[in-house]
């Protein structure tokens, strides 16, 4: 992908990276706070972008997960996302699409209708668990510049 800035100078995604992390039992917060926030993808020098995001769980009940960018010492809500029993670990129920806009609501649409995040360089794309959970999975793609 590409994308043209004000100076008209076309930047393409430079490295590829594929991400996973999980968030576990001590991973807890609150909205708008990076409290035991757990980093999905680093910006690299230049910015980044992430094209999807998944959560899988194993736990038995219902997770709720807040999606943040942490700029500095500031914290952008993104979304909130509800992860329902088993996702991603059960043929009936498949992985959740973080950036379905059910979840995050707003994001930009690439060229082919499908929404990303754009990270400031440096910049982080972090998460948090709302509530109990033991073990969610998060999987990213994205690209620096």
């Amino acid at each position: 992908m590409s994308t043209l800035y004000a100076n008209n100078i076309l930047t393409f995604d430079n490295i590829a990276h594929n991400k996973g992390v999980l968030l576990a039992s001590a991973n807890k917060g609150n909205l708008g706070s990076d409290t035991n926030g757990v980093v999905i993808y680093t910006a690299g020098t230049y910015g980044s972008r992430v094209y999807s995001l998944f959560f899988s769980t194993s736990d038995n009940t219902d997770d709720n997960i807040y999606l943040y960018i942490l700029n500095g010492s500031t914290v952008y809500p993104i979304g909130n996302i509800h992860v329902p029993a088993n996702s991603g670990n059960s043929a009936s129920i498949l992985p959740v699409n973080a950036f379905d806009p059910s979840n995050c609501p707003g994001l930009p649409l690439n060229d082919t209708g499908k929404p990303y995040i754009e990270l400031a360089p440096n910049s982080a794309l972090k998460a948090v668990g709302n509530g109990s959970l033991t073990a969610v999975y998060v999987s990213a793609v994205g690209a620096d510049f």
